[in-house]
Formats: structure tokens, C-alpha cells, sequence
């Protein structure tokens, strides 16, 4: 099949291929018409009297104890646009910002791509998740190498690999390696886990903010390895919304900064 002069497609006896330029041609096209279909869809919104909508990806942790208040927040400056909200894996986020499926993404990822813009959101301190029935509290602890012989359950190198090197630098710094018994993507598959005394796990504070049933928390504060919070868009992305919501989120970030200095 050619078109405009451009061989698109290559045809054997047994199946059609795209060559090289029609490959380009449908990764192009593609963005192209996403981003198409997303104006369509907010000069619709407008002609209803709202400004438009926005598309927001976030991790399970940052609903705990940050988007919440964010939510808040932004439903009272802009009630006139439409939130829509998709829980994924950090990965994923950054596919769908890269292929226009979300507009914004909360995430725990460092190294990202030239086209993403990012904006630190908050920094805090690990906890250890232990099942209820094991042998070390709060009131004997003293400190992770406690737990060298216990079995851990890990996130997943793949699916966020900075999250994973920072979790094995706290390993590094307490000088062994954990025995891992299972690695997963999802905090409430960890909690399950470890509730049923399968391992214990290295999570973010934030995550130990709501109670879970057989599970108890040590806190880990002493550590120097952080884990931070960021909210990240795409800069080729168009949404006239997505300026108000880094705008809106800087002023919480600060008003919370100053909070704390007081």
C-alpha cells in the first residue's frame, strides 16, 4: 500500500508488514489524534460552561496522604473542571503521559524522559511493616539489622526501578542483603502479605497512616534514604488546565512549608 509516494506496508504470501516509514507514520499519528480527540472533548466541555477536564494517573500511596487534600483544594478554586482519576503503577504513568492517556501523574520515579516535567511534591521517611505475631515492636527495636533474617516482600525492580535501588541503598546501609520472598506491584498486596506472615516490607510513612488489620509499623525515620513525591505532566501536552494545577499545587507545597517553619 502506498501513499503520497510512501510505501507503507509490506505483503508475503502468509502476512502484511508495515515497513519502517508506515511505523513512523502510525506512532506519529497516533499522539496526533489523541491530541486531537482531547480538544474535541474540551471545546465540548466549554460549550456546557465548563473550563475542561483533567486526566490524573497517582500511586496508591499519594491518595493516602496527599491528593485527598489536593482534591479539596482544587474542587473549591475550580469547580468547573472535570477530574478523572486512574490509579497506576508508576510505569504505566509515565506510558500514559508519553502516549496522551492522562494529563498529570502522581509518582515515585526519579530518572524521567526529556518531554516530562516534574515537580517535587513532598520528601518523607520509611517504615518497616511486620505481621502482628512477630517477636520484634516498637519497644525492641533498635534497628533493621534486626530483621537480616526475615524474609522481605519487595516492590518490583521493574516497575520502578529508582524506588527499588533506594529501597536496596537501605539494605547497603545496614550492611546485608535481604532475603526476598516475594516481589509485587501493589502496597495492599504487601499488607496482605505480610499480614498473613509471609515477610515483612519497607514502605513509605504515608502508607501507615490508616490502620491495617495484622499489620504493625516500625518506623524507620532514622535512616538517611528518602523517598519523595512528584507530580509530573508532559510538556507537549496542551490541556490549558494542566498550568492550574501545578499553580494550585505549588501554593499547598508552600503553605504546608510554612506551616512547618512556624
Amino acid at each position: 500500500f502506498i501513499l503520497t509516494g510512501i510505501l507503507l506496508f509490506k505483503r508475503n504470501n502468509r502476512t502484511v508488514l508495515l515497513t519502517d516509514a508506515g511505523t513512523y507514520l502510525k506512532q506519529e499519528l497516533t499522539g496526533y489524534f489523541s491530541g486531537l480527540s482531547q480538544v474535541f472533548n474540551h471545546a465540548k466541555l466549554i460549550e456546557k460552561g465548563l473550563i475542561g477536564e483533567l486526566r490524573i494517573g497517582y500511586i496508591g500511596s499519594a491518595m493516602e496522604n496527599f491528593i485527598h487534600e489536593f482534591l479539596e483544594y482544587f474542587k473549591i478554586k475550580h469547580s468547573e473542571v472535570i477530574l478523572n482519576l486512574e490509579e497506576l503503577e508508576n510505569q504505566k504513568q509515565l506510558n500514559a503521559l508519553l502516549n496522551n492517556k492522562i494529563d498529570v501523574g502522581f509518582v515515585r520515579q526519579g530518572n524521567l524522559p526529556e518531554s516530562i516535567e516534574s515537580f517535587k511534591i513532598s520528601e518523607e521517611s520509611f517504615s518497616l511493616a511486620v505481621y502482628e505475631s512477630h517477636y520484634i515492636d516498637v519497644n525492641s527495636f533498635e534497628s533493621l539489622r534486626q530483621f537480616r533474617d526475615d524474609s522481605f516482600i519487595l516492590f518490583s525492580q521493574k516497575n520502578n526501578p529508582d524506588y527499588f535501588k533506594k529501597i536496596m541503598d537501605i539494605f547497603d546501609y545496614c550492611n546485608f542483603q535481604p532475603k526476598t520472598s516475594h516481589n509485587t506491584i501493589n502496597h495492599q498486596t504487601v499488607f496482605n502479605l505480610v499480614s498473613k506472615g509471609y515477610g515483612v516490607a519497607i514502605v513509605p510513612n504515608s502508607l501507615t497512616l490508616k490502620e491495617v488489620k495484622g499489620v504493625r509499623f516500625i518506623d524507620l525515620s532514622y535512616l538517611p534514604q528518602k523517598t519523595s513525591l512528584s507530580l509530573i505532566w508532559n510538556k507537549e501536552n496542551r490541556n490549558p488546565i494542566i498550568k492550574k494545577i501545578t499553580i494550585l499545587i505549588k501554593e499547598i507545597v508552600l503553605e504546608k512549608y510554612a506551616l512547618e517553619l512556624s
